[in-house]
């Protein structure tokens, strides 16, 4: 396996199952060919412990160009069955590509995972799915490998938005509200835009709590996110957006 870039992501998954910390899903993103379903792969051959995934009864991969009903039907009920040994292991791959009745039916077991089972979901397209899939999972994201212009590019933008988010939760519960009014969140769309935004830093920020063993803010940042959930669901109703984010900030 090619892990150029990837170093990170492997220690991260190695500490996990040093210390049994393994979670019941995982959601990989990052653009295409940028090893997630290598990753993915990898991390089931070591949970199974197993370098034949084809024959493993425990393993099982959706990799198709249309995810229907019928097919994450199938997935649920092997999921459901007790493993041949210690874990059972599912990747849907380009999990975007889910029909809009298979996210739905997927969020059950997302919420409710059967003992001892790991889900991997990859993507390159995440708005293409539903924002309660990306809440319910451990996220990581795969960057490309610095050495290109484009590349250092996008690298420079993901740096500019963490070091947006940090500036706006160090500062005064004044200057939070001040951010939201010059931001216009009163227009919903806008304020779901910056929704995603403040998930995607407190995912990366729960991953590396997790990683330097943080528990206590770990936990912090896990209740936040489900907060957060709370507040987007909320959204979706006659509610006003910015109220709804200011009361999202006073929480910090």
């Amino acid at each position: 396996m090619n892990t150029i870039g990837h170093q990170k992501i492997i220690n991260f998954f190695k500490k996990s199952l040093a210390s049994g910390k393994v979670a019941h899903s995982y959601f990989f993103s990052g653009e295409a060919s940028s090893g997630k379903l290598t990753m993915a792969e990898f991390f089931a051959r070591t949970l199974l412990k197993s370098e034949n995934l084809s024959n493993n009864p425990d393993f099982k991969i959706i990799d198709k160009n249309s995810v229907g009903i019928d097919d994450i039907r199938d997935l649920i009920n092997f999921l459901t069955f007790k493993s041949y040994q210690n874990f059972k292991v599912a990747i849907i791959n380009n999990a975007e590509l889910m029909s809009h009745e298979a996210q739905s039916a997927i969020l059950k077991t997302l919420e409710e995972p059967a003992p001892k089972t790991v889900l991997i979901l990859t993507s390159s397209s995440p708005s293409g799915l539903l924002p309660t899939i990306l809440s319910r999972t451990l996220q990581i994201n795969f960057r490309p490998v610095p050495g290109t212009v484009k590349d250092e590019k996008k690298i420079e933008v993901n740096r500019e938005e963490t070091r947006e988010m940090e500036k706006i939760f160090n500062s005064s519960l004044f200057g939070r509200f001040e951010y939201l009014e010059k931001k216009c969140v009163d227009d919903k769309e806008k304020a779901g835009d910056f929704l995603n935004k403040i998930r995607v830093y407190f995912r990366q920020k729960l991953l590396k709590e997790v990683e330097a063993g943080e528990t206590e803010a770990a936990l912090k940042t896990k209740n936040y996110l489900k907060f957060m959930n709370e507040v987007e669901e909320a959204l979706k109703f006659n509610v006003n957006s910015q109220r709804a984010l200011e009361i999202l900030m006073a929480k910090l």
